[in-house]
Parts: structure tokens; C-alpha cells; sequence
């Protein structure tokens, strides 16, 4: 894992980019007309994850970073969301979903 010293310290990464929420109602909308789980490929501490979730969207949140995962776990813990956390690089990302509607 090269170039990763910006995701060390997640809580650092949260307050460079929590005040980023421009995307979430571009995100809300498009999820608005989607059904099933959506899928948060690189999904940081939950940035954008948590607000589709908080909203009733079922989601996974992939990332290659533990520390990243373990912050964004943090930040669930006690609210109930429906969020599955994966720790995976998203180059090779096997989630073993089997597709029901072939």
C-alpha cells in the first residue's frame, strides 16, 4: 500500500472532507431510484455511505484501509444504519453476491 499516509489518521481525513457534502443530494437522488443494496466502493469513514443509509438505503461500504473502516465502524456503532463494512481493495473486489435475476 504506496501513497497512503493522507488515510493514516482518519479522523484527520473527516475534518479535511466532512465539510464536502455538495455530492449528497446528487447521491440521494440517484438512489432514490435504485432498489437493493448499493454498493460505496472506496467509501473512506462513511462520508458519503452514512447519509444513503441514515435516508433507508441498504449499503455496503468497501475499502482497502483499516484504519479508514474502523472509523467509519466508529461512527455506526450506535446508530443502527444498514451498513456492511468490507475490508478489500476495490482492484479486486469480490463481494460473492450471487445475481438471483440472471
Amino acid at each position: 500500500m504506496e501513497n497512503f499516509e493522507e488515510y493514516d489518521d482518519p479522523i484527520l481525513y473527516d475534518k479535511e472532507n466532512d465539510p464536502y457534502t455538495a455530492d449528497i443530494p446528487f447521491l440521494l437522488k440517484w438512489a432514490a431510484k435504485t432498489e437493493g443494496t448499493i454498493i460505496d466502493v472506496a467509501c473512506g469513514t462513511g462520508r458519503a455511505t452514512i447519509p444513503l443509509a441514515k435516508n433507508g438505503h441498504k449499503l455496503i461500504g468497501v475499502d482497502v484501509h483499516n484504519g479508514m473502516l474502523a472509523e467509519a465502524k466508529r461512527k455506526t456503532d450506535k446508530l443502527n444504519l444498514p451498513i456492511e463494512w468490507i475490508e478489500q481493495d476495490c482492484a479486486e473486489l469480490n463481494l460473492n453476491v450471487v445475481n438471483v435475476n440472471p
